[in-house]
């Protein structure tokens, strides 16, 4: 699972909290299979990896590794045990080439590699692991998270890592993603809900494209029937995701709203599925394989989460600096839908936390970079509080209507002849 977010936005103090490692006061309860994850049952169980640990400089690889297996490894099992149990997390992690290679001598990236096959001997439940690919290069960053990502599969452990902004390639390797934004994670309703339409769509409706451009040759009824009949079908599952998704995430995080204003974020978290579907359905027209499909518009989606949400980079910030890119954000739906959901789950009252720059952190007791609400929308958004809500409502409304529009075209405009046999082939 990845937390994603900004600087600043909570994803180490998430982690900390769930690895007990965070001072100070904390609520809630946290729950790991069903049972209370306390502070010695993660100490017990998990591991938490942080890349700023120290090693032994002078100490080569493989030896540091059998090392720490006779230290942590109970005493039942043989040195044999601990050594098979050693090279093949070393083979998982690509380390065998640096057996005999000092750690004072390994590249950042070997480097985290052998730290988290540290603490992956003892096999623990949960790993946590905080800015997992921070200053990695691209490859780099590659490496690790497959050999990440494979261990937990092999093994059915789970891992939580939090990255700041994932590339294409990583984010395929996250089971789960979450978007952590001013300290809370209802964005990840409407970023999963996104891909869960993607991914959904892609596969499903490839199937009917299929059928109906076959029984279109035959002259049995049209492309467009059969869109409009998967649209329509798709509609009552699409409702219930939007509906147990928002009843889980509000629950989860004690969301308090009125029914009138729980109405209009479904409207708002469900039109930003339904764009999703639509637009799948869109390249869905064109292409046989549903994988390159999911590629293509799940690149589209990252590409506007970045741009358009202001979860990784504040609205203002490309307002102020590229005019163009910030005229760009208003063709996507996240543009609107993070708009409308800031203004409305965002308080503008204060948070009880004191900002203070002329005295160091350690005396204050909660220091924050934004004491209310209304100071951070008034940094994120170039219209500061101006920001009518209302206005983006009706906005998401209107690009499902442009993207329902499009697909109403597409489906009835001729296909080349090299889109029909695509379909027909098979």
């Amino acid at each position: 699972m990845g937390v994603v977010g900004s600087a600043g936005s909570g994803k180490s103090s998430l982690l900390k909290v769930i690895s007990h490692r965070l001072v100070g006061n904390t609520g809630g309860c946290l729950m790991l299979n069903g049972l209370v994850l306390s502070r010695e049952k993660f100490d017990n169980f998990c591991e938490y990896v942080s890349f700023k640990r120290q090693l032994l400089p002078n100490v080569e690889v493989k030896a540091f590794l059998l090392l720490h297996a006779h230290l942590v490894l109970t005493t039942k099992l043989n040195s044999a045990e601990k050594e098979k149990r050693v090279l093949l997390l070393m083979q998982e992690f690509d380390l065998l080439p640096y057996s005999q290679e000092k750690i004072g001598n390994l590249s950042e990236s070997a480097r985290r590699r052998l730290i988290i096959a540290m603490h992956l001997i003892r096999d623990p439940v949960l790993v946590v692991v905080d800015d997992i690919i921070r200053d990695l290069e691209a490859l780099s960053a590659y490496q690790l998270m497959y050999a990440l990502n494979n261990y937990m599969r092999r093994t059915n452990r789970i891992a939580i890592v939090s990255m700041r902004v994932p590339r294409s390639d990583i984010y395929q390797l996250l089971s789960r993603m979450t978007m952590i934004f001013y300290g809370e994670m209802i964005y990840s309703v409407l970023i999963a809900l996104s891909f869960v339409a993607t991914l959904h769509t892609a596969y499903h409706f490839n199937k009917i494209v299929a059928l109906t451009y076959q029984e279109t040759s035959r002259a049995m009824y049209s492309v467009l029937t059969g869109t409009v009949a998967f649209f329509i079908s798709s509609t009552p599952f699409s409702a219930l995701t939007v509906t147990l998704s928002i009843a889980v995430i509000f629950w989860f995080n004690s969301i308090q709203q009125e029914f009138t204003a729980l109405v209009f974020i479904f409207i708002v978290l469900w039109s930003s599925y339904l764009y999703f579907v639509l637009v799948t359905m869109i390249f869905g027209m064109f292409l046989r394989c549903p994988a390159k499909v999911s590629a293509i518009v799940n690149t589209i989606q990252l590409i506007s989460i970045i741009t358009s949400s202001g979860i990784l980079k504040s609205l203002r910030t490309f307002h102020s600096a590229n005019a163009w890119i910030n005229y760009i954000t208003y063709a996507s739906t996240y543009r609107y839908a993070s708009t409308y959901l800031s203004f409305q789950l965002i308080p503008p009252v204060g948070t009880g936390c004191v900002r203070d720059e002329l005295k160091p952190s350690s005396e204050l007791t909660e220091l924050c970079r934004w004491t209310n609400g209304s100071q951070f929308l008034e940094e994120q958004f170039p219209e500061g509080m101006a920001v009518n809500p209302q206005l983006k409502f009706w906005l998401i409304i209107g690009t499902v209507a442009i993207a329902s529009s499009t697909l109403f075209l597409v489906a009835i405009i001729p296909k080349p002849r090299i889109v029909n046999k695509k379909f027909l082939d098979e």
